[in-house]
Formats: structure tokens, sequence, C-alpha cells
């Protein structure tokens, strides 16, 4: 019984701080500024615990150009002489999953 009425309390103490924890909005930040996300915002995925962020947004802040090629569902990434292409997996309402198909190192 002690040690039931310990766990309840413990939990009570701590579910506040999560919910807290939790409504924090996520901050970009590139070369020391920080980035205003307009179309769509960073979230954290529920499932997997991944934080989602714009692709094209994070690219072109950090210099990379983006090419989207329809036929292939490929992301064409290219910043200086090092090219990357990502694969469309799966697609849902608020982010999309993509795999790295490969990075040029040059």
């Amino acid at each position: 019984m002690r040690f039931l009425l310990s766990l309840c309390v413990c939990v009570a103490f701590l579910l506040p701080q999560i919910s807290e924890a939790s409504s924090d909005p996520i901050k970009i930040i590139v070369n020391k500024k920080n980035i205003d996300l307009k179309d769509s915002a960073p979230f954290i995925d529920g499932t997997s615990g991944r934080t989602m962020v714009p692709i094209r947004f994070i690219s072109e802040s950090l210099g990379a150009e983006v090419v989207w090629d329809e036929r292939a569902r490929q992301i064409h990434l290219l910043k200086g002489r090092i090219p990357s292409k990502l694969r469309l997996v799966k697609k849902w309402p608020r982010s999309i999953m993509i795999r790295s198909i490969w990075t040029a190192r040059l």
C-alpha cells in the first residue's frame, strides 16, 4: 500500500513536467540565426521519436540546391560538388519518409 501511494505521488509530480516539455516549440538555428518556418513547422513524430523538418527549407538554408524528380520520385540535393539522392518512401498528411540512395564524396 505504501509503495502504491508513493508511486501515485511521484506520477502526480511528473505529469505536469512531461506535458510542459512536449508543448515547447521546436527551434531551428542555422549559422547562429533562429529560423522561422512559416509554411511547415517542425514536429516530433510520436511513434518514432524523430524530429520532422521541411527538407527543402533546411537544405536551402545550408546552401544546397533542391530538385524534385517526379518521374523517379527522388529528391536531388547538390551543395558545391557533392550530390545526394533521396528516395520518397512513404507520404503522410504532414510529413514524408525518405531514404538516402547515395551521397557522393569528392
